[in-house]
C-alpha cells in the first residue's frame, strides 16, 4: 500500500550560520522523508524574516524549525527572544529543535525556558538522531498540540 503522503512534516526551517551544515542536515531530513519542504536561512534575522512573509500564507508556515545557538547577526537565542512576538499563525503551527554543537550549561538552560522549543539535539544531525530522540515521532505530539489548540479556540 502506497502512502499518500511519506512525510512527517510538510515544511521545516534550518537556521544556521554554515552552509555545509545546512546542506547536511537537508540531505538527512530529504533521505529520512521527514519532509516534504526545507526551507535554510542563515541567521535569526534572516529566519525571522521568512517568518513574518509565511505569516500571510499559512502552506510557508514551517511546523518545525532547526535552530543552532552561534550565528552572527541574530543569534539562536536572540531568535527565541523575538519568536513570541510573531504572528499567531506562527505560533500556533511552528515548534523549534534547537540544534547546536553547544555544551554551555547556562545557553542550555536559556533555550528550555522557551516554551516553543520541544527539543535539543547535539550537532551533527544524523538519521541515528532522528530516529533515537524520535524525531518522526514529534509529530503526533504536534498533531495533539495542534487539536488541543483549536479546542480551546
Amino acid at each position: 500500500m502506497m502512502l499518500s503522503n511519506p512525510y512527517s512534516f510538510e515544511r521545516v526551517l534550518l537556521v544556521d550560520d554554515n552552509r555545509v551544515c545546512n546542506f547536511l542536515n537537508r540531505q538527512v531530513l530529504e533521505l529520512t522523508l521527514f519532509s516534504r519542504y526545507i526551507v535554510e536561512t542563515i541567521n535569526g534575522i534572516e529566519a525571522m524574516r521568512y517568518l513574518e512573509s509565511a505569516s500571510q500564507d499559512p502552506e510557508q508556515i514551517p511546523e518545525l524549525i532547526f535552530l543552532d545557538i552561534y550565528m552572527p547577526l541574530m543569534d539562536g537565542l536572540g531568535f527565541l527572544k523575538e519568536f513570541d512576538k510573531l504572528p499567531k499563525s506562527i505560533l500556533a503551527k511552528s515548534r523549534i529543535v534547537v540544534l547546536s554543537s553547544t555544551l554551555d550549561i547556562s545557553d542550555v538552560s536559556k533555550v528550555h525556558q522557551c516554551p516553543y522549543v520541544i527539543k535539543f539535539i547535539e550537532k551533527p544531525l544524523t538519521r541515528q538522531k532522528i530516529f533515537e530522540t524520535d524525531l518522526k515521532g514529534i509529530h503526533k505530539d504536534y498533531l495533539m498540540m495542534l487539536k488541543a489548540a483549536d479546542v480551546a479556540a
